[in-house]
């Protein structure tokens, strides 16, 4: 996985950064179950339906994943127009943000990303995969790049075949991130590979210079 330093999950599918909005595993209408939405969250929802802006914030896993993927393949399906992300994350699970990455890919509506505070790790990535020319950063924020790694827990006991096998799959999780930063930044190969092995920060200015990003939001 890739480092991330803060271990929160917190998902709001508005169009503002409140931690009283709710969070749901689909995109279903609240309207439907009015026992469990009240009005303001009916409102806030329609928000999100009419902004079509999602906001990805802390540590990303498969719940978080999953949740993301529900409402970006909601939203792709109701309207051919843009959705916004915005990324304030640590990162989290490679293999969850590249399933995002993934459904980005395939939807039809562009993605335009926007990095918020700060976009690590695998959360670098997604913001780096969004359309290119509507990827997007604050000037006071951002993007962190390094190496994956594998944390073995408090247990530290392991025999050589579990070894090998968690070497292979960071082995295969490095060769799937640098594969996708080469295609999204347009980067060469040894250019990916300095910048995750230098564990690098990347000024607003510097993320445009690595094409993490195309535009500073004023």
């Amino acid at each position: 996985m890739f480092r991330h330093l803060k271990k929160v999950s917190l998902f709001s599918i508005s169009s503002l950064s409140l931690q009283k909005f709710y969070s749901v595993s689909n995109c279903e209408s609240p309207i439907e179950n009015e026992t469990t939405f009240n009005s303001f969250n009916e409102i806030e929802f329609k928000r999100f339906r009419e902004n079509r802006i999602i906001h990805i914030y802390g540590s990303i896993n498969k719940e978080l994943a999953v949740r993301i993927k529900d409402c970006l393949e909601q939203l792709d399906s109701e309207k051919n127009l843009p959705i916004k992300i915005i990324i304030n994350s640590n990162g989290g699970e490679v293999t969850q943000g590249l399933s995002i990455c993934d459904k980005m890919n395939k939807l039809k509506s562009e993605v335009h990303t926007q990095c918020d505070g700060v976009c690590a790790s695998i959360a670098s990535v997604i913001l780096a995969n969004g359309t290119e020319g509507k990827r997007t950063i604050t000037p006071n924020s951002t993007v962190f790049i390094h190496e994956p790694y594998h944390s073995f827990g408090e247990d530290m006991t392991f025999t050589i075949f579990e070894l090998n096998g968690s070497l292979r799959s960071l082995k295969n999780q490095r060769e799937q991130i640098i594969n996708t930063l080469i295609k999204v930044t347009r980067k060469s190969r040894s250019e990916i590979e300095e910048l995750m092995r230098n564990d690098t920060y990347l000024t607003s200015e510097e993320a445009i210079e690595h094409q993490f990003v195309d535009l500073i939001e004023k």
